[in-house]
């Protein structure tokens, strides 16, 4: 399988490895989706340096990437470290093409769940996940030095889901 194409789901998205040509858009993304709390340029290197972690970029049908996540492999989950869909492309399955993708890779023997967080006072991805079968486990009060919300831990369990039509 060539880097192009991972995974083509039926709304014409594709889910691929991200790439270092990739950051401008992710970095354009990352800036409308986080605004003050963006990560930079630097963070992005660093975050992607790890040798635990796999980026994605989800394209459009004219080869235009429109969408981004990052997670970190553990040893028995994945935890989604970010991800965001440019505004113009949200609600049109991007996000739930990455989701897919995440889905398909665990295990009832290995990684079997897919962990995040997400601000309390983000409802519209609160209300993402939930669609996208994920569960809020517990609050999480103020997790990061210096950022006043907290958090929630949302979980996708493997067996919590017929993957059969994955």
């Amino acid at each position: 399988m060539g880097s192009k194409a991972i995974t083509k789901t039926q709304n014409q998205n594709r889910v691929r490895w991200l790439v270092r040509s990739d950051m401008d858009c992710v970095m354009k993304i990352e800036r409308e989706a986080y605004g003050e709390y963006a990560w930079t340029r630097g963070e992005w290197r660093d975050y992607l340096a790890c040798r635990s972690v796999v980026a994605l970029a989800a394209e459009d049908i004219h080869d235009n990437v429109c969408g981004y996540a990052g997670y970190t492999l553990h040893k028995d989950k994945l935890v989604l470290d970010t991800i965001a869909v440019d505004a113009r492309r949200q609600r049109q399955g991007v996000g739930e093409s990455m989701i897919r993708l995440l889905k398909r890779k665990l295990t009832h023997q290995k990684r079997n769940r897919i962990e995040l967080m997400v601000t309390e006072t983000n409802l519209a991805a609160q209300l993402f996940f939930r669609e996208m079968g994920f569960v809020c486990a517990e609050v999480v009060r103020r997790p990061y030095p210096g950022f006043e919300a907290d958090r929630l831990k949302f979980v996708f369990r493997f067996d919590w889901e017929d993957f059969g039509n994955g």
